[in-house]
């Protein structure tokens, strides 16, 4: 803030009759780059630097009993409450998925090759053991009723879903969810 002596005795002033601003200053402070905190100083300074002593004294008077309402925290704020995860037999997620797997195909029918390739279970494929198969996927098809080379409706769809979800014990979609898993060197 310079070395304005009536600023000087007026912080004093005011960090004296409500500690509060004290430690709003350390949280403020503590975000800052010695650039900016150089800014506010010189922007400070700048903004009293045509103030009569009786002005600063009044102003110090104002913010020493103005009550203080500490900034929250990251602690604080209360998170907002995420959605809930959709579990693979929600409604809304399988029509969500029926309509992207029908978008897949030049006919808009949802094909095997179209199932396959919906995200969850793209991210469940692989090679290892535990990993979900291209035969599991064209066994949950046919379980389903649904000819390898042909297309299914939104019931045909739903049966074979299901039927993925059932190889998951209705976990599907939270196995989908996890990260991928690494292979070490």
């Amino acid at each position: 803030m310079g070395v304005n002596p009536d600023m000087l005795k007026m912080s004093m002033k005011v960090m004296k009759a409500n500690p509060g601003v004290i430690k709003m200053a350390q949280e403020q402070m503590s975000k800052m780059s010695p650039e900016q905190m150089q800014q506010a100083s010189d922007m400070a300074a700048k903004q009293m630097e045509g103030m009569s002593p009786a002005q600063i004294e009044a102003m110090a008077a104002e913010a020493a009993n103005a009550p203080f309402t500490p900034m929250p925290s990251v602690v604080d704020v209360p998170a907002a409450s995420a959605p809930a995860a959709r579990g693979a037999r929600d409604a809304a997620l399988v029509d969500a998925l029926f309509t992207v797997a029908a978008a897949m195909t030049p006919t808009g029918a949802v094909t095997l090759d179209a199932l396959k390739a919906l995200p969850p279970l793209q991210s469940l494929a692989g090679d290892l053991p535990d990993d979900l198969s291209a035969d599991e996927i064209a066994g949950c098809w046919t379980d389903a009723g649904l000819a390898v080379d042909g297309a299914a409706d939104r019931a045909g769809f739903e049966r074979a879903w299901f039927l993925l979800d059932d190889l998951y014990d209705d976990d599907l979609m939270v196995e989908a969810r996890r990260p991928p898993k690494v292979a070490k060197a």
